[in-house]
């Protein structure tokens, strides 16, 4: 079936009035039955049904949660990089010829782009750089404090967190997606064999398929 919420939307709703309908009425119960369906037979599709409608709004809210995750993540991101720019441009000044703070700090270059790069850059940045006594006496010139350091460090870890948690809200929605179309593909088939059975055994009262949403 195609995978838009309008098509959800319409498969849940002829599903409930085929189901509802067939098994609230007494004459289209005993019809039916003639072709193998029993009320029980019918109450296993409504289960489907049901747990068709449970995991479409699960799906809802996974997808919620995931937008929700992806713009925390690029926001703890950009103020993570906002400032680790900012104290390389300052360490470039304060390390100007030290070729062991250059290396170290991994100063030369642009900054990465992609997310992983970055985040292995600014460890490395201001893990080495708060572990060295001489680059932060460096640094303390210029304004920069060890305290001011280790804070600028925490929204580094904090953008990493918020980047995980973004990718894991990802595999959750991937998961809750493909669950959800599982179900809904089971609940197609359903419909679409019961539909036929419907129309061959009111093939001679069309106004009972209109019962159905089915006009003839």
């Amino acid at each position: 079936m195609t995978k838009n919420k309008g098509s959800f939307d319409k498969l849940l709703y002829t599903a409930q009035i085929l189901i509802e309908n067939s098994l609230s009425d007494k004459v289209i119960l005993n019809a039916v039955k003639d072709f193998g369906y029993s009320s029980e037979k019918l109450l296993e599709g409504k289960v489907i049904l049901e747990e068709a409608r449970s995991l479409f709004h699960s799906q809802l809210k996974a997808r919620g949660e995931q937008f929700r995750a992806t713009d925390e993540s690029v926001k703890a991101w950009n103020i993570a990089r906002k400032a680790y720019v900012r104290t390389v441009e300052v360490a470039r000044i304060a390390f100007d010829q030290n070729t062991r703070a250059e290396k170290s700090l991994v100063l030369s270059g642009s900054r990465k782009r992609n997310f992983p790069a970055w985040l292995m850059d600014a460890e490395t940045f201001y893990g080495n750089l708060l572990a060295d006594d001489e680059f932060l006496s460096a640094m303390l010139s210029f304004g920069w404090t060890a305290e001011k350091l280790r804070g600028e460090y925490e929204l580094v870890r904090k953008a990493a967190t918020a980047n995980t948690a973004q990718k894991d809200t990802m595999g959750y929605s991937r998961r809750a997606t493909e669950t959800r179309d599982e179900c809904f593909d089971r609940l197609s088939r359903w419909v679409s064999v019961y539909r036929k059975i419907v129309r061959i055994a009111f093939a001679e009262t069309p106004q009972t398929l209109e019962k159905f949403g089915i006009v003839v």
